[in-house]
């Protein structure tokens, strides 16, 4: 999902060259006519633009984009998230948390990386809360997902808390536990309700 979002947000814009005719026999060359002035060229066809990439707004540790609506009346499809890197000189990706507003209903989901233990799931604890276990929903080549709906005690949890803490049970290195800020988190939340 995020993975999708940071495709779109990267993606040059592409034109696809018509599709060519198959090859014909080879033809003798008629004759060639005296050499003319060049005639003035012909604009061609004006391509439409691309769509515009979603814009990023940022809050603090957060990133919100949404994606452009076919018309004004439809509801709006969000994303908002805070991503950790490994450390400064490696800047892939250990965790993302975040917020999804689909169709006027919001998700809360957390990515980890591939190369877990599926069956111990994923501990979440916000700081001086209940640790909350989840259950992964899916695992890609990158990164295994949990997305659950957000509620109301979720939401206060994901807004009001300074730090957060996920433990998972790596194959590799066995216990991984990773501590990071949500800060910005509640305005990124009235941000995404108000779209």
């Amino acid at each position: 999902m995020a993975r999708a979002q940071e495709a779109f947000e990267a993606a040059p814009a592409v034109s696809h060259p018509a599709a060519k005719p198959a090859p014909q026999p080879k033809k003798p060359a008629p004759p060639k006519p005296a050499a003319k002035a060049p005639a003035a060229a012909k604009p061609g066809p004006v391509a439409a633009p691309a769509a515009p990439p979603a814009d990023v707004h940022r809050f603090e540790n957060w990133a919100v984009s949404c994606a452009p609506k076919a018309a004004p009346t439809d509801p709006a499809n969000c994303l908002g998230l805070v991503s950790v890197a490994r450390d400064k000189q490696d800047q892939r990706k250990i965790v993302i948390m975040g917020l999804i507003k689909r169709n006027g209903t919001f998700s809360f989901f957390a990515q980890t990386p591939t190369a877990i233990e599926l069956k111990s799931g994923v501990d979440i604890q916000f700081e001086g809360r209940a640790t909350r276990h989840y259950d992964y929903n899916s695992c890609e080549p990158a990164l295994c997902t949990v997305m659950v709906p957000l509620d109301d005690a979720l939401l206060g949890d994901v807004t009001g808390v300074p730090n957060v803490t996920m433990l998972w049970t790596s194959l590799e290195a066995g216990q991984v536990k990773v501590v990071f800020s949500p800060a910005g988190a509640r305005e990124a939340f009235e941000y995404l309700r108000a779209q």
